[in-house]
Formats: structure tokens, sequence, C-alpha cells
């Protein structure tokens, strides 16, 4: 972790998926952090109690109007009173959110607020981190999520190297893109994000574990393919053709027989024993996810939501087993009986994730073209590798 055990830090972060950049965050490193938040949120009068006690903190754009971007005045000087007291405070200065892996321009706002408490004499300096959330499929069961921090950078040391003349928020704001672009793994702009993506899977299957550094192969891979522009183009078109979901393929592709047939056992197995826990929270599951389908018109919500409603409806679920439980077969029985249902849905989420990766297992037309496969994945991680 590159972020300072103590002091002043402002986080500054990529936003692809609402508010799931701050959970993530806020649960994967030691600091606790204080998030700028879209202001017209705290207009809600139920939701600003909960917004406040999560330590978020309003933050006005130019298009909520001029009315409202001089509440950003009190805003700053919030910060800047957090950041006295030695707290951590996460901003996105992308300024929106939209799902794209790629790093989008960022908003000067970053670079106001660093200089900003400094000059307002509040601290001595400040550290900046730039954080990278780099998602597999964040809309769908079984994706991963990469979190890359880069190295901290001091605003105080910035400011003496800055010109008498220069412009300090587009100097600095230029200097955390540069910092972000080396943490959030974009796709190269002339290239199908499919494709690429295919490129990339491949690539870190080929690599052994422990040489594994994500930021060195994304950049490997991006000279690979702007050296190679058409050939690796073709190369991962021709390869996943017929077959879409290349986390699957990759599976089948390089499993034995032998390896089959133990997937297929897990699979069964852990089907079994999901069943408990599918059968008692799969209706309130299956409620979050079409409430939030239905009714979640921005794409880039529905994700969080549909995970703090799930959590929402599967914990007052459990609390009525809980009761009904207690009364019907004492406490003892009922502790049992709920560590046993969520240890079920776990179960049977691990199963539902084995099949995302397991959808070709026994699929007869890939079985006849494997060896074609093999040899174009050959090809792929040849030109990789060399």
């Amino acid at each position: 972790m590159n972020i300072p055990e103590k002091g002043p830090v402002l986080l500054i972060c990529n936003h692809p998926s609402s508010f799931f950049e701050a959970i993530i965050l806020a649960c994967f490193q030691h600091r606790t952090l204080h998030f700028l938040v879209r202001g017209d949120m705290f207009e809600k009068k139920w939701l600003k109690p909960i917004l406040e006690s999560t330590y978020q903190i309003p933050i006005y754009r130019s298009r909520d109007g001029f009315e409202k971007l001089r509440n950003n005045i009190s805003t700053f000087e919030i910060c800047f009173n957090k950041l006295s007291e030695g707290h951590a405070i996460l901003i996105f200065p992308e300024g929106s959110t939209l799902m794209s892996r790629n790093l989008r321009s960022l908003q000067k706002g970053a670079a106001r607020l660093a200089i900003g408490s400094l000059e307002a004499q509040k601290i001595q300096d400040l550290m900046v981190v730039p954080c990278g959330m780099n998602y597999s499929d964040v809309l769908h069961r079984g994706g991963e999520v990469r979190i890359l921090m880069g190295s901290s950078m001091s605003v105080i040391e910035f400011l003496k190297n800055v010109p008498v003349n220069g412009d300090k928020l587009s100097l600095l704001t230029q200097q955390f893109y540069e910092a972000l672009d080396k943490v959030v793994l974009s796709a190269p702009a002339e290239f199908d994000e499919n494709r690429f993506r295919t490129l990339e899977v491949i690539y870190r299957n080929s690599q052994s574990p422990e040489s594994f550094q994500e930021t060195e192969i994304h950049h490997k891979l991006l000279s690979k393919v702007a050296e190679h522009k058409q050939i690796l183009n073709d190369l991962a078109a021709d390869y996943t053709r017929e077959f879409t979901s290349i986390d699957s393929l990759e599976f089948s592709v390089q499993s034995s027989f032998l390896k089959s047939i133990m997937r297929s056992v897990e699979l069964v197995t852990s089907f079994i024993l999901g069943i408990p826990g599918i059968i008692t929270l799969g209706l309130p599951l299956i409620g979050a996810k079409i409430f939030t389908l239905k009714k979640i018109k921005h794409i880039e919500f529905v994700p969080p939501v549909r995970l703090a409603l799930s959590l929402v409806l599967t914990i007052l679920t459990m609390l009525l087993v809980g009761i009904l439980g207690m009364i019907y077969i004492g406490i003892a029985l009922t502790l049992i009986l709920v560590v046993g249902i969520i240890f079920s849905l776990y179960i049977f989420n691990h199963f539902l994730n084995l099949s995302l990766s397991s959808r070709y297992l026994f699929n007869r037309r890939l079985n006849l073209q494997k060896r074609n496969l093999l040899s174009i994945r050959n090809q792929i991680i040849s030109i990789l590798l060399n």
C-alpha cells in the first residue's frame, strides 16, 4: 500500500461504477475515508443523515447551477478542516461516473482542493495517492476488480517546482492525470475493447504467478499491440469468433479430460450443497436484480444499487428466519440453521462462478476446434512474449 499510515491524504480515483469505487476503497485500505459525492444526493431528506453518518461531503458541479456551485465554498472549508485534522479524503477528478475502463479527462477540482488546503494554511503538506479501479466485468457475476495504487505525491514539492507564472491548477491536474494513467489499465483508443481483453486474459494466463506485475504486463501489452496491431486484432477476433466468453474459452481450451471431470464433480457438489441457501435467499436476491434492472436508468448505478438492495433483503430474510427459528426450534438450532444457510449460499455463489468459467467445458464444437484454437492461442502468446 502506498497510502501513508497517518497525516492528511487525498486519494484520487477513476470512476467507472458509481459508488462501488468508494465502497471497495473503504474496505481494502487501512484509512477511514471521507468522500466527496454529488451534492444533489443531499437534497433527499431521508438520505442526507445516512450520507453524513458515512463521512460523505457534498460537491456541486456546473451542471447543478450557479447557486449550487456557491455551496462548494463551504464544501472546501469542510475538506480543509478534515485534512488539517489528519484525515483522508477520496475524490473522483473525472467529475462524473461512466462505465468505461479507460481514464477520461480530469476536472480541476482535485487540484483546486489540494493547492487550496495548503494556501489556506491548514496543513504543512498534503500527500496525493492515485488509485486505479480496474474491473474485468462490473455488470455480471464472477467479474474481478484490480486495485492499483500509485506512488504518493507531495503537493508542497509540486508547488516548489512550478514556474512563477505557471498555471498551477492545470499543471497539477496534468500531473494527476499522468499518475492515474499508470494505474488505470486503459485499452488503446484505436483497438476494440473486447479483443484487447482477449489478449489481456491470454497474456495473464501465460505468466507465472510469481512474476506477475499488473502494470508491467499492461504496458508491455500496450507496446505489443502498437507494434503488431493488425495481426493481434485478427488473431483475437479468430480466437473468440464462435465463443464470446474469453474466461470460459481459456479454461476449456487448456483443460485436460481429467481436469474437466474434476470440474464437473465440483460443479455437482457445490450445486447440491448450495440448494438450501438458494431456496431460502433466492427470492430476495432475484427481486433485487429485477428491481435494479427495471428501475435504475443509468447502467453505472446498477451494480452498487443491486449490491446494497441484496444485502438489505438478505439481512431482513435472515432476521425473519431467526425469529421463526427461535419460536419453533430454539436458539441453539436456530444458530446452526442460520450459519448453515449463509454457508450454503456462499457455496451456491461458488457454483455460479464455476459455471461461468465452465460454459464450454463439454461443448462439442469447441472440442472439434480445440487444436485450431490452441494454434491461434500459441501464435498470440508467441507475439506477446517475444
